[in-house]
């Protein structure tokens, strides 16, 4: 099988006006934030006419740069901070605390988030955790909390200590104060205790819930520590790549451990800095930058330097390059109080430059991130480039000067990124995890997006009874649904699709289902190949297939084998034949649902080393033999049949280790066919209420003549409806777990998000075939009539809830009620 690669991406021209980097069909969109520090990123800034030396601490200072962050549409405002004071002979800085500070800003701004840094080493969790919850009310859900350890010994002397703790325990309090600060903001409104071993016996917060779940979690650093709260909890990491490829590294890096943690790597935006320095032309630019640069106190540069290497840069050989004994790591990292992230990204990026120290020291205008000097053109690429390379995921932005330099980005530089559809035109959710993704999409939100859907919807079920009566294939209403993006829904937006939130899709696919529970059950293998690619993230082929999916490739699977019991002593093979290169599939699959429809197909195979391999397997290839052959009484044009693979051609590139599947695998297939049960009650519902409403004559026991007014018939319909309504309630609940398992990760939340969905099986499958059978009661004889198939409800809700048979979901739900066993061992 021949395959495509990711799409080049052509040479800059720098004007800013000529180039879309964008994939055919791509909407992708950045988070983009703005890092304001005091005045500007430039030591100098505070010399800047329009501002006054003590711009940083005035109000309507402050005041005025946040709404012209809102005014630009930008994500957040992030205020850096550490607990100590600092020489402002060099440069003024912000002094105000942080979440004060943001509180006048909420006052005055309406959409933007709003992130501050704050110390896990010098502040107490129950009052940082109050502090910042109290600023996500005031703000209406955009308070953000950046997460840092602190280690210098001015700090250390502010506190009282004469040294503040080493690397490791800095970091193992981090991560407890973190996961304590989680789980209050989790009881908040509760009325109960958070215990914690490190900080208290126990605690609470007497406030509500916040209104974006929680506040946002933004991790800042690149120590093996630091990485794993990341990977655990954060929202956002925001990074300090001098380059591209350094950056594209790291980001590959961080989705892994996102999902080793057992969370959606997607769930994690990464997000690099970018100091800008902008002129109408490179020439201006370049003035500019050495213009503040030469206003800057003469030491300045040379001691940010020194502080991140952790060497005094002043006694090397100007010279020359950095010496050889000064590594990406120092020595002793246990005991370097400065940023491992930092210095790693300097000394890299000065040895791959070849740079002597003197020009190092030019070049690191950014100060520990890369810094762009240039036209608003060559900055929009620079940020394109990287962020449609899968390098970051956004950016954030330190403008030179304030507010004018921020001016500059908003009117010139933003622009540009929204004519290449690389930025958002207008506002979407009100809260900053609303825009980040970190939250269920409320009820409203979930119908905007039905609500696209719903006329085809209704044009599927029309036909559906009959297509069913004549075993029709629904390749039409497929097709249809295709072509208005239905397979990419679960697609992130940078590879051309929706993004939507797994709990979002399910829900559609269960208003699919009762249009066509048939055609619903087609996207179960598909959407779950969108997870394994999501989840594997640091793999470059995830890209490529994801942009196929979006553009409407259609995914089936083949996973059972006769006689096979849960993939183990698996037939299906992949070998290598002597002479003629490359792999070879053999085998036999049954209940591949979807394969007469789809373009791929999944299958489990075991490799020539004798792992367990996933083969994803073009099914237009020679060799493949399909058999819509399912000879089951329900589920039967699902493309449930058979698939012989005989001698076909795989591309190595289209084989993926089992190891890397998501986490919560169990969980979303069981979640699909729920679904699926969920559209059958409701289906039944309606054709019963369609039929009672045709019925000319009543029962001759009956009380009344007509059948629509009869008590006992509207019982009956009433009855089904509760059920319906009982089986919905309960797989959105569970669709609740599902998405905190997706998010947060963790073998508790994976084990209640196993619970929920079997929870949901029981309640759903009792409910479809009970209306399936009941719905007769009030139809008489004629409700039995091949013409209205109603028959098939029933025949369709015992197939699928056959899939997962209902007793040993009930032993696996009474053992862990009981015994606390894991549902995994069950």
């Amino acid at each position: 099988m021949t395959t495509t690669g990711r799409p080049t991406t052509p040479v800059a021209t720098g004007d800013g006006g000529q180039i879309d980097r964008r994939p055919r069909g791509a909407a992708p969109t950045m988070v983009l934030g703005v890092n304001v520090l005091g005045l500007g990123q430039r030591p100098a800034a505070w010399q800047a006419e329009h501002l006054a030396p003590l711009s940083f601490v005035d109000r309507d200072y402050w005041i005025g740069v946040g709404r012209e962050v809102e005014r630009g549409l930008f994500d957040a405002l992030f205020l850096a901070d550490a607990p100590q004071l600092h020489d402002p002979s060099a440069r003024p800085t912000s002094a105000l605390e942080p979440t004060t500070l943001l509180a006048a800003v909420a006052a005055e701004t309406e959409r933007i988030g709003l992130v501050a840094t704050l110390s896990t080493s010098y502040n107490d969790p129950v009052e940082l955790a109050a502090r910042l919850l109290t600023l996500d009310h005031l703000s209406g859900g955009r308070a953000g909390w950046n997460i840092v350890t602190t280690a210098t010994k001015e700090t250390a002397a502010n506190f009282g200590e004469a040294a503040g703790a080493d690397r490791d325990e800095r970091y193992r309090r981090a991560a407890e104060f973190t996961g304590f600060v989680e789980r209050l903001w989790a009881g908040a409104g509760t009325g109960g205790s958070v215990p914690s071993t490190e900080f208290a016996a126990s605690a609470s917060l007497d406030l509500p819930p916040s209104p974006q779940g929680r506040p946002a979690l933004v991790q800042a650093g690149a120590s093996p520590a630091g990485r794993q709260i990341a990977a655990r909890s954060a929202d956002a990491v925001f990074t300090a790549e001098m380059t591209r490829g350094a950056a594209l590294e790291n980001y590959r890096s961080i989705k892994a451990l996102a999902a080793e943690a057992g969370r959606d790597p997607n769930a994690v935006a990464v997000l690099p800095g970018f100091a800008l320095v902008i002129g109408s032309t490179e020439e201006e630019a370049a003035r500019r930058f050495d213009d503040w640069e030469a206003k800057a106190p003469d030491d300045y540069t040379l001691g940010r330097l020194s502080g991140i290497l952790g060497v005094d840069v002043g006694a090397l050989d100007l010279d020359r390059p950095l010496p050889e004994e000064i590594g990406e790591a120092p020595d002793d990292i246990s005991g370097f109080g400065a940023s491992l992230s930092f210095r790693a990204t300097t000394v890299r990026f000065a040895r791959e430059n070849g740079y002597t120290v003197r020009q190092l020291l030019r070049a690191y205008g950014g100060y520990g991130h890369p810094i762009i000097v240039g036209t608003p053109g060559r900055i929009a690429d620079t940020l394109s480039d990287w962020f449609l390379s899968g390098a970051a995921d956004g950016f954030n932005l330190m403008p030179d000067v304030l507010p004018d330099g921020l001016t500059a980005v908003i009117d010139e530089v933003l622009p540009i990124l929204r004519r290449r559809g690389l930025f958002r035109s207008e506002w979407e959710a009100a809260t900053l995890r609303g825009r980040w993704g970190g939250i269920l999409v409320t009820i409203h939100e979930y119908d905007d997006v039905a609500e696209r859907f719903r006329p085809i919807f209704a044009r599927i079920a029309e036909g559906e009874s009959a297509r069913e009566r004549e075993r029709q294939p629904p390749r039409r209403q497929l097709a249809e649904l295709i072509e208005a993006g239905f397979a990419g829904l679960r697609v992130p937006e940078r590879f051309g699709g929706d993004d939507l939130p797994l709990s979002l899709v399910l829900r559609l696919i269960a208003e699919l289902a009762e249009a066509d529970v048939n055609l619903a059950h087609l996207w179960r293998n598909h959407v779950s190949f969108i997870e394994d690619r999501r989840n594997d993230a640091s793999d470059p082929r995830s890209a490529e297939w994801l942009r196929r999916l979006a553009a409407g490739n259609l995914v089936g699977g083949g996973w059972s084998e006769p006689g096979v019991p849960g993939g183990e002593g698996l037939t299906t093979t992949l070998s290598r034949r002597d002479g003629r290169g490359g792999l070879r599939l053999d085998g036999v699959k049954l209940y591949a649902t979807g394969s007469i429809y789809s373009d791929y197909s999944t299958v489990l195979a075991i490799a020539p080393e004798g792992e367990k391999v996933v083969v994803l397997v073009d099914m237009r290839s020679d060799g493949i033999e399909v058999g819509d052959d399912w000879d089951g009484f329900g589920q039967r044009l699902t493309g449930s049949g058979s698939v012989t693979y005989r001698d076909v051609a795989v591309d190595e590139g289209d084989v993926f280790a089992f190891e890397t599947r998501y986490p919560y695998q169990h969980q979303f297939y069981q979640s699909a066919l729920n679904a699926l049960l969920v559209g059958i009650s409701k289906a039944v519902v309606r054709d019963g209420v369609a039929a009672l409403r045709a019925r000319t004559r009543n029962y001759p026991t009956a009380t009344v003549d007509s059948p629509v007014a009869d008590p006992e018939l509207l019982g009956v319909i009433g009855r089904l409806a509760a059920e319906a309504y009982a089986a919905e309630s309960v797989f959105l609940r569970s669709l609740g777990e599902l998405d905190e398992a997706i998010d947060r990760g963790g073998a508790d939340v994976l084990a209640r998000s196993w619970i929920a969905a079997s929870h949901a099986q029981l309640v759903a499958s009792d409910a479809a075939l009970r209306s399936a059978t009941e719905i007769f009661d009030a139809l008489g004889s004629s409700g039995t009539s091949a013409r209205f198939a109603l028959d098939r409800h029933w025949r369709n809700a015992r197939t699928i809830t056959s899939h997962n048979p209902r007793p040993y979901r009930r032993r696996v739900i009474g053992d862990w009620v009981v015994n606390g066993t894991d549902p995994e061992a069950g």
